[in-house]
Formats: structure tokens, C-alpha cells, sequence
């Protein structure tokens, strides 16, 4: 009996696979809280969307902070979680492992798939076992820790996991016998081909590498006719064509302006992603910029790969494809050598679906019998969860040892400390915040962001409750960027704490009242840039409140409730206007 059921679980290792990659995710980052952009998508922009539409259709303040994106899907998604969840941030984790698991059943079911498809005849046996070894190390690997743990990743793991899927569905159209099987599968690759788009730009790349399977299979003879491969086909050509349709002019003219140093960053970039998906030693939120003897390396080794693909294209289609599959789901770290969009170059998230390239390009020798086979596969396994595990610590520990980690690791980053100073204070731990904020060398800003800078003194300012220093702080930052609704928030809600403090210092209970007069004044620019910014809205009821103007508090606090979902600060304005 238990013989049997071991048997049926080996002859199915990609649901197992997927099964236990989401249960172990969400049991050990269900905890693990927010961190850096997370905290911009899930309490300022996704509680203000009115409904559905606008996760197509972004508001202008959230266009203008989301800039040329067009990820429709992955803004759904959390829209969802917003309704499901609320602020229990345990849920969006939970969420996030169900994806995670998906893209682990997607790419293991996948390469089941192309083993049969591409592969030199392995046979049942050695199949089988290709397959258990590729989709075990696509799910242990270091860089993957990063996607199942981090909210904000939620678009990579949705455009991996419908690419994965459009990519298998293809091939089963094209093993099919019956024809309308093979159709029904080949719109069942259209139709998740076109969902990966609006989770991800580079999700368009499921085209061109459905493409490159059609004409593999169909160029080894192995389909009824050649009929086949078109007919597996068109259904993605047209869902990638209505993806480039319903995206428009979303921006895209934005990333036509190039970096100077473009090839160099974009080799030393391509040079890092072999090396960290070889060798992943340390996984982390930030690296710094990869040196250029790598990228050489790698375009060496790809081109001699290609070559090597190219001549065995007949009886072993796996390593050509590996190598399309890798080099294409790396455009992020492409785009961003072009344009430097943002502080990073590289990141683990962006290795996410090329770690699996280079598995499935190796996918004969990893399917080899043999001890030797065997002990390598298991050394690198073994290395390789040793890594995950570690760095799923910082995840999934203290608050404070992510952000300790990530400072440690991008010392220069100004980013990486805010967001570090941010998650140690929302965990209490001011000591911990500081020893970031200190630590050396100091940082340097991103693109001429100089007052990032006093964002870090801000913070920690406003968590002392040193209103003096918070206040010119928040000064600073709101005249150094005048456009951000949030910087004339922090700078009202200052005003208002200061206030609120004097007045219960004062055995009369009475403050300057020019203090609210600055509060409003600044609070009333926030939401004049950002109509749905419902915690400055909420703070300017009660200043309102305070000036004995009850029906514009009223006023104010239904906007809070309007555009603030299922917020703390929309349950504390409902509270507010059965005072009224």
C-alpha cells in the first residue's frame, strides 16, 4: 500500500513540487511583513482604487509614481488581497505562496514537457528523472527566496507562472494527436500568453519562445504534419498582438532614451546572472553594480553554447531552447542597463525564470544515471538550500534583520537604509534603526536625490517624537520635492502631532493656533496634488475638527472613507463621523 502510493507521487513531480514550494513559502513568510515598495502599492495606492477598471486604468497619482508599467493583473491581484485581507498582511503572503507554487508546478511540468518534446530519446525512466532533478533545483535556488517572499514581486511571479503555462500548453498542443485537443490547447497557451503580458512586460517573450518550440518540434519531423506548428501557434501571435494593442502608448516611448554605458552595464549585468545562478552566495535585496571580466565570460561561454545547440539542434533541441528561454526572460536586467531606471542593475528576482534557461540547457546531463550524476546533483542541492535557508532567515526573523541586512549589504545605498530604518521602526526597534542610519560608509544618492538623505533623520525623528527636528526635516523634503503629496503629508501631520503635544503639555489644553492654520495649509496641498490621498485627508478632518469647522471635517472624513478601503485610517474616520 505505501510502496504504491510512493509510486504514484514519483510519477508525478510537478504537482508535488509546486505543493510543497507554496506550503513551505507561506508557513515561512507569512510573518514576514513589508518591506520597501510594498508599502507605496499596498497602504497608499491599492485602497484608494474605486474598482476594477482601475487596475487598468491607473489614477494619474498612482500613473505618475508607477511611471511606464502596464501590469494590470498583478494590480488586481492585490486589489483582491486588499478586499480579502485588509491589513492582514499574513493573507498577501499566503497569496504570493500560491503563486510561488504555481510557478514551480508551471516550470517542472514544463520541462516534463520539453524533455519529451526536445530531449535526445531519453526514454520514461530517465524523463521522470530529469524531471524531478530540474524542477527541484529550480525550487530550492537562492534567488527564488526573494519572489516568494516579497510582496512587491507579486508581477514576476505571475508572468513566471501563466509563461510557464502558455509554453506547456503549446507543447501538449503540439503532442496532441487528436485536433481538437491540439486547438484546445493552443488557446489555452493564447490565453495565458496574454495574461503574462498584464502581469509583466517581459512576459511578451512567451511568443518568440513558443515560436522557437514550434519550429524545433517541427523541424525534427515529429508532428503529423508541419500544419501542426502553425496551428499551436496563431492563437499566441494573436493574444500578443491584442497585449501590444490594449498597452498603447502607456509610456513606452519613455525607455527609448539609452545609458551611454548601455553595452558595458548590459555585459556586466549578463555576466552576473551566470555567475549568481551558478554560484548564488549571497542573495540579497541590492547588489552592486557586477564587474565587466564576468559578462565576457558569459558571452563567451553563450556563444560557444549556441554553437555547440546549434549542431546537435536535430537530436538535442533542450540546450538551444535552455539558452533562447534563459537569455530572453532576462530582458529586466537588459532594460535597466539601457535606461537606469532605478538604483539596482541587478536583482534576484530578475534570474527568476533564466535560473530555470540554464537548468533546462543542462537538461541532459542532469538526467543521466549514475552515482557521479547523482552526488554532483545532490552537492548542488544541498548548497543551494543551505543558501535559501539562510537568507530566508532575514525574511522570515526579527523585522529588524532584513533591514540590518540589506544596509550591510548596499552600504552606498540610500535607498536600501530608508527602507531598512522603515521596517526596523514599524517593528519598534529605534536602536536597531539607528545603528542603519550610521552605519559606514555613507550612502550616496541615487540620480542627484540628495534630500533621500533626510529622509533617514525624518524617520527617526518622527518615531523620538522630536516634533522640532521632524518638522525641518519634513520641511526640507517637501520643498526639495514639491510634487510628492506625501512629503506635504508628513509635513501636516508634523504640524498637527505638534499641536496635539502642546496642547497636552498646556494645563488648558490650548496650542498656537497657527500650527493647525500650517497644518491645513500643507495638508490641503497633498490632497490638491493626490485627491485619493485618504491619510492626509484623515489628518485634515481632524485639524478641520479643531477649527470648530465641522461639516468640511465631515467632508474630509468622507473622503477617508471613500477612498480608503478597509484601512486602519477608514475604520478610525468611520469612528470619527458618528461623533459628527
Amino acid at each position: 500500500m505505501a510502496s504504491s502510493f510512493s509510486q504514484r507521487i514519483l510519477q508525478h513531480p510537478a504537482p508535488v513540487l509546486g505543493l510543497l514550494a507554496a506550503l513551505v513559502s507561506g508557513i515561512a513568510f507569512s510573518g514576514a511583513g513589508l518591506f520597501g515598495d510594498d508599502t507605496a502599492f499596498l497602504l497608499r495606492y491599492i485602497p484608494s482604487l474605486e474598482n476594477w477598471s482601475e487596475t487598468w486604468n491607473l489614477p494619474p497619482s498612482f500613473r505618475d509614481w508607477f511611471g511606464a508599467l502596464h501590469r494590470p493583473l498583478s494590480i488586481a491581484s492585490w486589489r483582491l488581497d486588499h478586499l480579502l485581507f485588509g491589513e492582514n498582511w499574513a493573507g498577501y503572503h499566503w497569496h504570493q505562496a500560491l503563486w510561488f507554487g504555481a510557478l514551480v508546478f508551471g516550470f517542472t511540468a514544463l520541462t516534463f514537457e520539453l524533455l519529451n518534446a526536445l530531449g535526445p530519446n531519453l526514454g520514461g525512466r530517465r524523463t521522470l528523472r530529469g524531471t524531478w532533478v530540474i524542477g527541484s533545483l529550480f525550487a530550492v535556488h537562492p534567488a527564488h527566496v526573494e519572489t516568494a517572499a516579497w510582496i512587491a514581486t507579486r508581477h514576476d511571479v505571475l508572468f513566471g507562472a501563466f509563461l510557464c503555462f502558455s509554453l506547456l500548453a503549446t507543447a501538449k498542443s503540439l503532442r496532441a494527436v487528436d485536433p481538437s485537443k491540439a486547438m484546445k490547447w493552443a488557446l489555452i497557451a493564447g490565453l495565458t500568453g496574454f495574461l503574462s503580458t498584464q502581469a509583466k512586460e517581459t512576459g511578451f517573450v512567451f511568443l518568440p519562445l513558443a515560436a522557437l518550440l514550434c519550429t524545433q518540434v517541427a523541424f525534427r519531423g515529429d508532428l503529423p504534419n508541419r500544419h501542426r506548428a502553425w496551428v499551436s501557434l496563431w492563437p499566441s501571435l494573436l493574444a500578443a498582438f491584442l497585449g501590444l494593442l490594449l498597452r498603447g502608448s502607456s509610456g513606452a516611448e519613455e525607455f527609448l532614451s539609452f545609458h551611454p554605458d548601455a553595452f558595458v552595464r548590459w555585459l556586466s549585468a549578463t555576466g552576473w546572472a551566470f555567475d549568481f545562478s551558478l554560484l548564488p552566495l549571497e542573495p540579497r535585496l541590492f547588489h552592486p553594480t557586477p564587474p565587466l571580466g564576468s559578462g565576457w565570460l558569459a558571452l563567451s561561454l553563450g556563444c560557444v553554447w549556441f554553437a555547440v545547440g546549434w549542431k546537435r539542434r536535430k537530436h538535442d533541441g533542450l540546450s538551444l531552447f535552455g539558452l533562447a528561454f534563459g537569455l530572453l526572460c532576462l530582458a529586466p536586467t537588459w532594460m535597466v542597463a539601457f535606461q537606469p531606471l532605478m538604483e539596482t542593475l541587478v536583482a534576484d528576482r530578475y534570474l527568476l525564470l533564466p535560473i530555470g534557461g540554464i537548468l533546462l540547457a543542462l537538461g541532459r546531463p542532469l538526467s543521466m544515471p549514475g552515482n557521479r550524476v547523482r552526488a554532483v546533483v545532490f552537492l548542488v542541492g544541498a548548497l543551494w538550500l543551505s543558501f535559501s535557508v539562510r537568507y530566508a532567515w532575514t525574511w522570515a526573523g526579527p523585522p529588524q534583520a532584513l533591514g540590518l541586512h540589506v544596509a550591510r549589504h548596499a552600504p552606498s545605498s540610500v535607498e536600501a537604509r530608508i527602507g531598512g530604518i522603515a521596517r526596523a521602526l514599524r517593528a519598534g526597534n529605534l536602536k536597531a534603526a539607528k545603528k542603519i542610519r550610521d552605519l559606514e560608509p555613507t550612502p550616496v544618492p541615487f540620480h542627484s536625490r540628495d534630500f533621500r538623505f533626510r529622509m533617514m533623520d525624518f524617520l527617526i525623528a518622527y518615531h523620538e517624537k522630536d516634533w522640532e527636528l521632524a518638522k525641518l526635516t519634513s520641511q526640507q523634503l517637501a520643498e526639495a520635492d514639491p510634487n510628492n503629496p506625501s512629503r506635504w503629508h508628513e509635513l501636516g501631520n508634523i504640524q498637527w502631532q505638534m499641536f496635539l503635544d502642546l496642547s497636552s503639555k498646556n494645563p488648558k489644553g490650548l496650542a498656537p493656533k497657527n500650527l493647525l492654520l500650517d497644518a491645513e495649509s500643507s495638508l490641503e496641498r497633498a490632497v490638491k496634488i493626490d485627491g485619493r490621498h485618504f491619510r492626509s485627508w484623515l489628518v485634515l478632518g481632524h485639524v478641520r475638527a479643531s477649527l470648530g469647522r465641522s461639516i468640511d471635517a465631515r467632508e474630509a472624513f468622507s473622503r477617508v472613507l471613500h477612498y480608503g478601503g478597509s484601512t486602519a485610517e477608514a475604520m478610525e474616520a468611520k469612528e470619527m463621523l458618528t461623533r459628527f
